[in-house]
C-alpha cells in the first residue's frame, strides 16, 4: 500500500532549514518525533537495507524522461541518475538519502528506511529542525485492488493500488508482480510501476493533456 503525507507536500532535505523572513523556532523545542540535528551522520558504506528500494552506496537507477506535446509529438528526452549519497542513524533507525536528482516518488522523499514490511519517510518543516516519520509503502495483496485517497496541500484526489498481472517492460529487463498506483487530482493523473527489492521502474504521468514517462534503464543492487 502507498501513503501519501497528509496536508504536507514531500519535501526534499535541503528545504528542511530553508531561510526564510520568519522568525526560526528554537532547535530546543520539543518535536512530536525528532529534530534533524539530532542526527548522526554515519557514511557507513558496509551498511546496506533490502527492502522495497534497496539500499547501499553501490547501488544506483538510471532513468529515462520523455515529455510529449499536446500534439503527441516527442518534446524532450533525458536521463537522470539516482544514487546513495548518506545514511544516518537518528532515533536508533539507519536513514538513507539519495541525491534527488529526479522528482519521482519515492526519490523525492529525503530520507526513507526500511522497517520490517513498511518503507517510511522523513517530513520536515520550512521553519524549524523537526522532522516526523511517515508511511511510504506497505504491502499490496495479489488478485485485490484497494481504494486510496490523498491529500496534499489543498488538493484532494483518489486512486487505486494492485499487483500487476501483466509483465512490465523497460529496456532494463522485464519486472512482473509490480505494485501498481494509480492516482489523480484536477486535471494530473499517475500511475507508478514499482517492482518491490528493485524499486521505481516506470511511471506515466498526464498534465494537463500532456504525457511524462520515466523509465528504469539500467540499475545496480549490491547482493
Amino acid at each position: 500500500m502507498k501513503y501519501y503525507l497528509l496536508l504536507l507536500p514531500l519535501l526534499f532535505f535541503s528545504n528542511c532549514r530553508k531561510e526564510t523572513d520568519h522568525e526560526s523556532l528554537s532547535n530546543s523545542e520539543t518535536c512530536r518525533y525528532a529534530s534533524i540535528d539530532d542526527r548522526e551522520v554515519l557514511n557507513d558504506q558496509s551498511l546496506n537495507q533490502d527492502g522495497y528500494v534497496p539500499m547501499h552506496f553501490n547501488n544506483y537507477w538510471v532513468y529515462t524522461s520523455q515529455y510529449w506535446n499536446l500534439d503527441g509529438s516527442l518534446h524532450e528526452t533525458r536521463t537522470d541518475s539516482i544514487y546513495v549519497v548518506e545514511n544516518m542513524i537518528l532515533k536508533d533507525i539507519v536513514w538513507w538519502r539519495i541525491n534527488l536528482n529526479l522528482n519521482l516518488y519515492p526519490f523525492s522523499t529525503a530520507y526513507t528506511s526500511q522497517i520490517g514490511d513498511t518503507l517510511f519517510g522523513l517530513s520536515c518543516s520550512f521553519y524549524t529542525s523537526c522532522v516526523g516519520q511517515y508511511k511510504l509503502y506497505t504491502p499490496i495483496s495479489k488478485d485485490t485492488t484497494s481504494k486510496s485517497f490523498t491529500i496534499s496541500c489543498d488538493i484532494g484526489g483518489s486512486g487505486i493500488e494492485y499487483v500487476s498481472d501483466s509483465s512490465i517492460v523497460t529496456p532494463s529487463g522485464n519486472f512482473t508482480d509490480c505494485y501498481v498506483f494509480e492516482y489523480g487530482y484536477v486535471d494530473n493523473t499517475h500511475i507508478d510501476f514499482l517492482k518491490p527489492g528493485i524499486g521505481p521502474v516506470k511511471c506515466i504521468y498526464f498534465t494537463n493533456g500532456r504525457r511524462r514517462e520515466i523509465t528504469l534503464i539500467d540499475y545496480h543492487i549490491e547482493s
